[in-house]
């Protein structure tokens, strides 16, 4: 039997088989295209059921980025909230099984967008894509509405701001994985004195998922939100850190993009990032005053994501989605003179 990267398909098929009552050998492992950090894989049993195992990248894992237990806890607290999630079957911390932790969820089979052509054949008409931007941002409210400690989730709320410690945290990613050029170095590190000295500090905590965007979502056909993914940088802490990344990604289209491709929601018919912000507001009672900082942070922190990816797959560990790899540092210098741009001066 032939092994995927991360996969012992052997040892795996014989745990799933023993462990998951509605699954049976012989199975077939298939690596999910999109991730460049964790590690999805489709598994399809004998009577063609399907779910999902997720687990770290196979090497230069980081000790506070990759932890599936985490993610796994996550999911399984907000089941029976109302937020959309897949159904979470198990957590595994035997790495004999497949050489490190990993869970197993349902498979949502719905669409996700990730790309310009995908809307523009699942949502061809302006009204469909407006009412995807408003299923997206009354998820995105309803995850930032749920109290987190009846979930189950106050372990993970910690004492000291929300921004500083992201701050501290992912400079200290950034310092473990970062290269030799020094115009990247210069721009990561000035930008992040900037945030340091203009946070806001905003005091409410919530549930976020850290990563929220298009294409970490799975909608029905209709353009209801089925499903969010991609948990792993979820927490307790400020929720307008996730509306400023999810800004970001979602992109303008009056202005040229620093990720370097068009973004699905600049199409027509999707809100323009002030509608956006006063629907979220709307939906969610909050204020959206400091926007401009946490869309700032957002680039800042997706500098220092994609400079750990860059880190990780320049060493070969390729596993997950490793295109366009070699224009990474242009584009981890893009987003931080970008942040740069949005906070001023």
């Amino acid at each position: 039997m032939e092994n995927l990267i991360g996969i012992n398909s052997e040892s795996l098929s014989n745990w799933l088989d023993e462990n998951i009552d509605f699954l049976s050998k012989p199975f077939e492992f298939e690596l999910i295209n999109g991730g460049r950090s964790n590690l999805s894989y489709l598994i399809t049993d004998s009577k063609s059921n399907k779910v999902v195992l997720r687990r770290p990248p196979v090497s230069h894992v980081l000790s506070s980025a990759h932890d599936m237990h985490r993610e796994y806890t996550m999911i399984l607290a907000l089941k029976n909230t109302g937020v959309e999630v897949p159904n979470p079957y198990c957590y595994v911390d035997d790495i004999e099984i497949t050489g490190a932790p990993f869970y197993v969820m349902s498979f949502e089979d719905g669409l996700i967008l990730r790309s310009v052509a995908d809307v523009q054949q699942h949502f061809p008409g302006e009204l469909q894509r407006k009412q995807l931007s408003e299923n997206l941002i009354i998820s995105l409210a309803k995850l930032h509405g749920v109290d987190y400690a009846a979930a189950g989730l106050g372990e993970f709320k910690r004492n000291e701001n929300y921004v500083d410690r992201l701050l501290e945290r992912w400079m200290g990613q950034f310092d473990k994985t970062k290269g030799d050029d020094s115009s990247v170095n210069d721009a990561v590190i000035s930008t992040y004195e900037k945030l340091k000295n203009n946070n806001p500090n905003n005091p409410e905590n919530t549930i976020i998922h850290g990563d929220y965007r298009l294409d970490n979502v799975v909608v029905t056909k209709e353009g209801k939100v089925q499903a969010i993914l991609d948990w792993e940088l979820s927490t307790i802490g400020d929720p307008m850190s996730d509306l400023g990344l999810s800004l970001v990604y979602w992109g303008n289209r009056e202005l040229d993009s620093p990720l370097n491709l068009p973004a699905p929601t600049t199409l027509d018919g999707f809100m323009k990032p002030n509608e956006l912000l006063e629907f979220y507001s709307a939906q969610s009672g909050r204020s959206v005053e400091h926007i401009d900082y946490y869309v700032s942070l957002g680039y800042w922190k997706l500098a220092c994501i994609l400079q750990g990816v860059h880190k990780r797959y320049s060493s070969g560990a390729r596993a997950g989605d490793s295109s366009g790899v070699e224009g990474f540092q242009q584009l981890i210098l893009t987003l931080a003179v970008s942040a740069q741009k949005v906070l001023g001066d």
